[in-house]
């Protein structure tokens, strides 16, 4: 995944492209970003309890679905941590929650179905 500093807005990933096609040779952290950029929007990494936000669309991989978080909450004295989709509390799982782009991963697959 890359760092905020190695995010790129669309002009500076234009430009980007445009040194590699002048000058490939030397260019080898801009196709390394640009790889990095194509392999996150294709295989999204699933988010991180830290990383979630109230207000967020995610995709919810167990439910097959898009949800917007409404609410979390940490359980202390029972150890769990509680997301909220507007339709019951749903215990956090490590790889269940990604970018909604992981969306299109799905589809893909069922298209034909």
């Amino acid at each position: 995944m890359l760092t905020k500093g190695e995010c790129l807005t669309e002009d500076m990933c234009y430009n980007a492209w445009l040194n590699i096609l002048r000058n490939p040779l030397s260019c080898a952290k801009e196709l390394d970003i640009l790889e990095s950029l194509i392999k996150e929007h294709f295989n999204p990494n699933p988010y991180k309890y830290e990383d979630l936000k109230v207000g967020m669309w995610v995709w919810e991989n167990k439910l097959k679905m898009c949800v917007k978080i409404r609410s979390i909450i940490e359980l202390e004295e029972e150890n769990k941590k509680c997301i909220d989709y507007g339709f019951g509390y749903v215990e956090y799982k490590e790889n269940r929650l990604f970018p909604i782009t992981k969306s299109l991963v799905y589809q893909e697959e069922y298209k034909n179905d």
